[in-house]
């Protein structure tokens, strides 16, 4: 924690904690981007085609949270950003985006999942330095450039949490024979809207009703969007699975 105070206490001194912070997105997109070109081989996707559906879906992302961060402070601040808050409207850049590059949309968002929560991953090492995100006072806890003083470290506590649901996912992919579904981004929401509503509880912010915040109804939102949405293509798939065994039948009932 000693060092991790050290750097960000560096990193504040250079005057330059705002802009750094903005910048640190192009971190997030070649992590990312790295990342994609060895998930690729399991969607069969070739390496320019990779980058160029990698770096659509992460600018648009991006752009749409500053514009909803903006709005929800009643636009009098441009440039917050805030995860939960844009996790619902992904789908709806994947059917953009797959009528523009003329591919299965649900083949984009099976292929891009993982790449999400491995970016919010990355992007927590910036709220570190930054100081966004904040949690309640701490002693010897992470130094936060905004209040001068120590709190509890939510934002690696964040940042752990979506790793591990990073390989959840992952394992979901392999566990599917990575079938393009286009679920994989429900279980997405389930298990990042679930995480962060209670992660939401150790963040100081404005809390609206019950105690919880804007950001964890949001969070409670994400995750009722995500089980509405598994059970719908669970039901989708079983009776498409009754429809071919009828037609399978009747084909049968034909040929005796």
């Amino acid at each position: 924690m000693g060092l991790i105070n050290y750097l960000i206490l560096a990193i504040d001194h250079t005057g330059y904690r705002g802009w750094i912070y903005q910048g640190w997105i192009v971190v997030v997109y070649i992590v990312v981007a790295v990342f994609n070109l060895f998930w690729r081989r399991h969607y069969g996707y070739k390496w320019f085609r990779t980058l160029l559906i990698t770096l659509a879906h992460l600018l648009s992302f991006d752009l749409f949270l500053m514009f909803v961060g903006w709005a929800l402070t009643g636009f009098d601040t441009f440039g917050v950003k805030d995860y939960v808050a844009g996790c619902l409207f992904v789908p709806l850049f994947a059917m953009l985006f797959g009528k523009v590059f003329k591919d299965d949309w649900r083949k984009m968002l099976d292929f891009m999942t993982p790449g999400y929560m491995l970016a919010l991953v990355i992007i927590k090492i910036s709220c570190c330095f930054a100081g966004c995100c904040f949690s309640f006072p701490m002693a010897h806890g992470m130094w936060n450039p905004i209040f001068e003083q120590y709190l509890f470290p939510l934002q690696i506590v964040e940042g752990m949490v979506a790793l591990l649901l990073t390989f959840v996912l992952m394992h979901i992919a392999r566990k599917q024979d990575f079938r393009v579904t286009g679920n994989l981004y429900a279980w997405l929401l389930i298990l990042y809207g679930s995480t962060r509503f209670f992660l939401e509880f150790a963040r100081v912010n404005v809390k609206v009703a019950a105690g919880i915040s804007v950001y964890g109804f949001w969070a409670l939102a994400t995750l009722l969007v995500g089980i509405i949405w598994l059970i719908a293509d669970r039901r989708r798939v079983r009776k498409l699975a009754e429809a071919e065994t009828e037609t399978e039948i009747e084909a049968e009932e034909t040929q005796d």
